[in-house]
């Protein structure tokens, strides 16, 4: 599947879908054309489809969170990693692997470079991003090991390099971590 101009929707709604050729149990991540992304979460003109909007002020349906603000970039590459996270455990997302550890994952895998990354806390309570333990990544660029940023339950928090981070074996990874576990997507767009 081509991964230009596409978002991503994480679909939350209790339950087993078709995912192209697979059967997937909820909550999972898929990358689809922007408008359906839209339509899968009832994002049309002037608010909900169904009147309501989500817990993160978003509107929803109750079928999925839309994960947007790629669509439009025109990256050569979009992906997204999704991991549903347990109590406080941190994650690490590997830039040159969005399936290592991912509880699902949508569009490309692999980057050389990272234009912009997008870290959506779809749980309850607040996540930290963090440089990766061994070989952080450049984007998001952090001064040394130990400093953090805090994201909310149901919000998100942008990255950005217009001229592309550099992405390899040395400079890969992003430490995710919960307060008390939930759902987070790293939806990443680069070449």
């Amino acid at each position: 599947m081509a991964t230009t101009n596409v978002d991503f929707v994480l679909i939350t709604k209790t339950g087993s879908y078709a995912s192209g050729a697979a059967v997937k149990a909820a909550p999972f991540v898929v990358a689809v054309e922007a408008n359906a992304a839209r339509n899968l979460t009832g994002r049309v003109p002037g608010g909900a489809a169904t009147g309501i909007l989500g817990s993160t002020g978003l509107p929803t349906n109750g079928t999925g969170i839309h994960i947007g603000g790629f669509s439009d970039q025109g990256f050569a590459l979009n992906g997204a990693y999704h991991k549903t996270t347990s109590g406080t455990t941190g994650v690490t997302v590997d830039l040159t692997d969005l399936t290592s550890g991912a509880t699902s994952s949508a569009g490309d895998t692999t980057f050389a470079k990272a234009n912009k990354i997008r870290v959506y806390n779809a749980g309850t309570a607040d996540m930290t991003v963090a440089p990766g333990g061994s070989n952080p990544s450049n984007l998001p660029k952090f001064a040394g090991t130990t400093p953090t940023l805090t994201v909310a339950a149901g919000s998100y928090i942008d990255f950005s390099n217009d001229a592309g981070a550099t992405v390899d074996s040395t400079h890969k990874t992003i430490l995710i971590t919960p307060t008390s576990g939930g759902d987070v997507v790293v939806a990443v767009g680069g070449s």
